[in-house]
């Protein structure tokens, strides 16, 4: 059965489109100088504060920049950093494919890549995680939003832990 599942979530996701211009708008932390950021939109009101909205064709890395991601971060059994990814505020993980992190935000979805980069998804499901405990102070200090959930790599079959924020409300 869960073979099956694997194949069903690997058919669905396997594929990626760039978008026509290679650019798209998402929600970002603002930084220092956010209004001349390049592909800076709008400011907006949000939950957690306020976002910054730009169209951008990479997602940013930096956490001293006009613009800030959210990041998810995959963890070791020993709850070690092996490796992370930028994300747009509001979206959240949904599965894994080697060194991609699907992240969805109603009915879009990318898989982006370490480095920011980025294609759009074919098509969304439910994701098959499940989640778990972990300590993420090292990583988010006190967040009331860290979270982990192990994912079944849609690539490997193999089960990954990830840590990121859940979206606020």
């Amino acid at each position: 059965m869960r073979k099956a599942l694997q194949l069903f979530v690997c058919l669905l996701f396997v594929g990626g489109v760039s978008s026509a211009s290679g650019a798209e708008s998402f929600g970002f932390w603002p930084g220092k100088r956010v209004k001349s950021a390049p592909g800076f939109e709008r400011m907006s009101e949000h939950p957690c504060g306020e976002a910054a909205y730009a169209k951008v064709s990479k997602l940013p890395t930096s956490v001293h920049g006009p613009l800030i991601s959210e990041v998810a971060v995959e963890l070791d059994r020993r709850g070690k950093v092996i490796r992370s990814w930028p994300m747009p505020v509001d979206y959240r993980p949904q599965a894994l494919r080697g060194a991609e992190l699907l992240v969805a935000e109603g009915d879009k979805g990318f898989w982006i890549r370490p480095d920011g980069s980025f294609t759009r998804a074919t098509a969304l499901s439910e994701n098959d995680s499940k989640e778990v405990a972990c300590d993420l102070k090292r990583v988010f200090g006190k967040s009331d939003y860290a979270m982990c959930s192990v994912f079944v790599d849609v690539k490997s079959g193999k089960k990954r832990k990830l840590g990121y924020q859940a979206v606020c409300t």
